[in-house]
């Protein structure tokens, strides 16, 4: 997938908050939640249309799963597991690296 400066620029943002998140070293305050992740702020409410079908609109994950709000990714599972186990929980860092690999594997080769 050929990615333009932006999406770039965000995806190795969210590698770094994921990887912090599977080491158990997060920001103070930084969960795995939307409101964290550069790719959601960047795109999340791309192309906004009354209609909402702009979500996730030029988002790396959106385009490479083809579907919005992270689904068909490790995320839901990380995020389950954070809601379950808490931050810190040996679910949580396991299902975080998932998703680490995952946003890994959107990087250009």
């Amino acid at each position: 997938m050929k990615l333009n400066e932006q999406q770039l620029t965000a995806l190795k943002d969210s590698i770094e908050h994921w990887r912090r998140m599977a080491e158990g070293v997060p920001n103070v305050g930084e969960e795995p939640y939307s409101s964290d992740c550069s790719l959601c702020t960047q795109f999340r409410y791309s192309n906004y249309s009354n209609d909402y079908s702009g979500y996730c609109i030029d988002c790396p994950v959106a385009i490479s799963v083809l579907h919005g709000y992270c689904a068909r990714t490790p995320y839901r599972a990380a995020e389950e597991a954070f809601s379950l186990y808490g931050g810190n929980s040996i679910q949580f860092k396991a299902a975080a690296r998932k998703e680490l690999e995952f946003l890994e594997s959107l990087l250009p080769k």
